[in-house]
């Protein structure tokens, strides 16, 4: 469900691609919280003071549990994240939770001594909000500008081709067959293995790629997962082939009979071949790319 859904009749107002609300000169926006792989939609509040852990657990009983996370605008831990409730936001008694939450969330940040953050994120000096990209904050329009010129000459830098993407290939060739190689060697020798094993190809792949420090792109993360896939996969048809072989007996009945042994590691295997997109995906939260960051002030 996208905020367009909701936002407006919770007293929400969408300035430019920003939902924001002010609620006792608190500034409040919505955005998604990245967790993890997880987009959660939350309220962030920027506030004047960090945070510290035992507000944020008062926090959470007073948003009904809902999660609060601490997060970062002006400094660390200086604002406070909210993340909405499940289910339809657009259900009358579903906003009404949302609005009581807002209430009570405010009212107590105040208790606590809380107050709106007023200093921009940039230069820590005093300044109006707007709106900074995906969020809302103090900010001045000739830090806004300085920023956005950073950015712009970050992405650009970003374009074309570039030696770590070779090096980030060659590395999750390596990791992965690091991380296959107890497989390959428990086949030879032993003659069996624990499926689980095939883990460690996709994970140290995975890992191995961040030492070449390549730009955040879609394209080379779809291409180091295929790469993952393809050699986890190569290395489960060796075993599924070279054990029966071993045993003397033929690759169907190592497949069918005994328990389906040969089944199950087809299929387990399987299924951790596609380990390598997920590990990526979420080790690609921990980068930064400059060209769908400045998308953002773009829209």
């Amino acid at each position: 469900m996208k905020f367009d859904d909701y936002a407006i009749s919770l007293g929400f107002t969408k300035n430019k691609n920003v939902y924001t609300l002010e609620v006792n000169d608190f500034k409040l926006y919505l955005k998604n919280y990245q967790y993890m792989i997880l987009a959660i939609p939350s309220i962030f509040i920027p506030l004047n003071k960090p945070l510290n852990k035992e507000d944020i657990k008062d926090l959470q009983i007073a948003a009904y549990a809902n999660a609060c996370f601490m997060g970062n605008t002006s400094e660390a831990k200086d604002t406070l994240i909210v993340t909405l409730p499940e289910g339809n936001k657009q259900k009358e008694e579903k906003q009404k939770i949302i609005k009581e939450i807002i209430t009570n969330v405010i009212n107590m940040l105040r208790e606590k001594g809380y107050a709106p953050l007023n200093l921009c994120p940039i230069c820590h000096k005093e300044a109006s909000y707007d709106i900074f990209g995906d969020t809302y904050s103090p900010i001045h329009t000739e830090c806004k500008n300085e920023y956005l010129n950073k950015l712009k000459d970050l992405s650009e830098k970003e374009k074309g081709f570039k030696p770590s993407y070779v090096l980030a290939v060659l590395l999750t060739i390596l990791g992965t067959a690091i991380g296959l190689l107890p497989v390959v060697l428990l086949t030879i020798f032993n003659h069996d293995y624990f499926t689980g094993l095939f883990a460690l190809g996709p994970i140290c792949g995975s890992l191995a790629q961040l030492l070449a420090k390549a730009p955040k792109k879609k394209t080379l993360a779809a291409s180091l997962g295929a790469i993952i896939l393809s050699l986890v996969i190569a290395t489960l048809i060796f075993t599924i082939i070279y054990i029966p072989n071993a045993k003397d007996i033929s690759i169907q009945d190592y497949i069918i009979n005994d328990g389906a042994q040969g089944l199950r590691k087809i299929i387990f295997g399987s299924l951790l071949s596609f380990a390598g997109f997920g590990i990526l995906r979420f080790l690609s939260k921990f980068k930064i790319n400059y060209t769908e960051e400045l998308k953002k002030f773009e829209e």
